[in-house]
């Protein structure tokens, strides 16, 4: 089955100066959203207590950060077109755009269900 990410058809779930995120929840299962994070940005950052996560990157040049909320421990990650990042229940999330030109990051992020609330 071939998905897409349109916000006339699909969950537009924001369109800010900072980011575009886009749900396509066709699926019953699961959720696969798309995030087109701007240049020069960060997502806010958040963890989920129960549900991992699957980040794939498609464009763009960035930063991942995961923390271990237990042990406080932060690991940085340096991502690009091709990049996966497994996202463990309970780490800490933040993802920043450090393209100083016009490059937008856009990547999937895959989780069981639908959007929970961080």
């Amino acid at each position: 089955m071939f998905l897409t990410f349109n916000p006339d058809v699909d969950n537009l779930i924001a369109d800010t100066d900072v980011y575009t995120v886009i749900d396509n929840t066709y699926l019953d299962s699961m959720t696969i959203s798309q995030t087109i994070l701007h240049s020069g940005m960060s997502t806010r950052g958040h963890s989920h207590s129960d549900q991992d996560e699957i980040y794939i990157f498609l464009d763009g040049h960035g930063l991942m950060f995961l923390t271990d909320t237990e042990q406080k421990n932060v690991t940085q990650y340096i991502v690009k077109p091709g990049t996966i990042i497994g996202v463990t229940a309970g780490y800490h999330h933040r993802v920043f755009n450090n393209s100083r030109l016009i490059d937008d990051l856009r990547f999937l992020a895959i989780f069981p269900e639908r959007r929970l609330t961080a």
